[in-house]
């Protein structure tokens, strides 16, 4: 008999740890579509990639002067969507393709936070780079 009242006690909280994660993960959902309609609304080109360069988000505007659909681009690198020569807004880690300079167009911005996640922008950050 203990072991059915251990058995019933693992259950239940099992149940419970999976309405926990099924929770966070709507708050995830909606938090993920809160940052893409924020992203959506704004005039220039914004893209957000991890750590190892694989595109995130991307905004409309993006999407517009590239002529690319969130789904060519999304989960993928630059060199997975762009031949070298053709990189529409420089190529990975904030570097011209012509040159070894960072582009003065761009500014790569990262939180001190630990934060991995990046956005590319055409002005300062208004937090300094990590490093």
């Amino acid at each position: 008999m203990p072991e059915n009242a251990e058995i019933a006690r693992l259950q239940a909280e099992n149940a419970a740890l999976r309405r926990r994660i099924a929770e966070q993960d709507e708050d995830l959902d909606r938090l993920e579509r809160l940052l893409q309609t924020t992203i959506d609304h704004v005039d220039s080109v914004i893209y957000l990639r991890d750590e190892t360069g694989i595109f995130t988000h991307i905004n409309n505007t993006y999407e517009q002067l590239t002529h690319l659909s969130r789904e060519a681009v999304l989960g993928r690198r630059d060199s997975d969507v762009f031949p070298r020569s053709t990189r529409p807004f420089g190529s990975p880690i904030g570097r011209s393709s012509r040159t070894s300079r960072p582009s003065r167009r761009t500014s790569s911005c990262r939180r001190r936070t630990g934060c991995t996640s990046f956005a590319r922008t055409s002005s300062r950050c208004s937090t300094p780079p990590a490093g």
